[in-house]
């Protein structure tokens, strides 16, 4: 608090100021909840001096007068100690942002641009803005996602059982409007095994996009294996075939044998 004092012969007189700042606390995300945090410096009086109002939204004009807001479903006033006076703005989305904003307290207030910055402002994609499309191609694996919304410009990148597959990765990123949509192309061998995460860095703020689970080692050992058991089956086959087939012979045989046997019994 700064202050101005008047001295004359019959009065003493201090003309006390306030200051009144804003910040909104960062980094803010589209469609949550986003703070704007005023401060109020009357504390010789504690704050109950004076009325506490918001100003401001993409129409400029009058949010919260005190606790009470006129679009309670959009807007809202924390009630903290009556010197930090801070609005809420729910479901808070592009509209919300370029936009001037004023605390005022009696007659000190001050009025700013709450300013677009692609490092503090996020919009973390939701599921139904995720599409994806696995294929296999020949030797090669093809996995598709496509984002049709997120902000800031993405930095994207992938890992397989913890290892980076980013050199496999291709990204394209468009504007569309306000918000970004960006399409990614992972390329692996059909070899390709165990889990495998897709992210996103959004300024400094990392965003898990997708995960998934490639079996195709699996599947090609289970046909190994079904190969390698045909032909043990064959072997097994082959070799009870054989088996009977040598008995049968040697019965027979046996059987030859002992009729010659009987013949020549028979001439004597």
């Amino acid at each position: 608090m700064n202050g101005v004092c008047l001295e004359s012969v019959f009065t003493y007189i201090c003309i006390l100021t306030v200051d009144v700042t804003w910040d909104a606390k960062l980094p803010a995300f589209f469609g949550n909840v986003t703070y704007l945090q005023c401060k109020i410096s009357d504390t010789s009086f504690s704050c109950n001096k004076s009325l506490r109002q918001w100003y401001g939204g993409p129409n400029y004009g009058s949010l919260c007068y005190e606790d009470k807001c006129t679009a309670s479903n959009k807007y809202e006033v924390m009630k903290q100690s009556r010197c930090q006076y801070t609005l809420m703005i729910h479901d808070f989305s592009d509209r919300d942002v370029n936009c001037e904003y004023t605390c005022l307290y009696g007659i000190s207030k001050m009025r700013r641009n709450l300013t677009l910055d692609e490092k503090k402002f996020i919009y973390e994609p939701h599921v139904e803005d995720i599409q994806e499309e696995s294929t296999e191609n020949g030797k090669t694996l093809n996995w598709k996602i496509n984002i049709s919304k997120i902000f800031p410009t993405p930095s994207c990148g992938a890992d397989l059982e913890g290892e980076s597959i980013t050199d496999h990765l291709q990204i394209s990123v468009t504007k569309p409007g306000f918000y970004y949509a960006a399409a990614l192309q992972i390329n692996l061998p059909s070899s390709s095994c165990g889990k495998a995460d897709v992210y996103c860095f959004l300024g400094d703020y990392k965003v898990n996009i997708t995960t998934k689970n490639f079996d195709s080692c699996h599947l090609q050992g289970s046909e190994n294996s079904n190969k390698n058991n045909t032909m043990m089956m064959g072997l097994i086959t082959s070799a009870i075939i054989l088996v009977i087939a040598v008995l049968i012979g040697c019965v027979y045989r046996k059987k030859e044998l002992c009729f010659k046997r009987l013949l020549v019994r028979a001439k004597n």
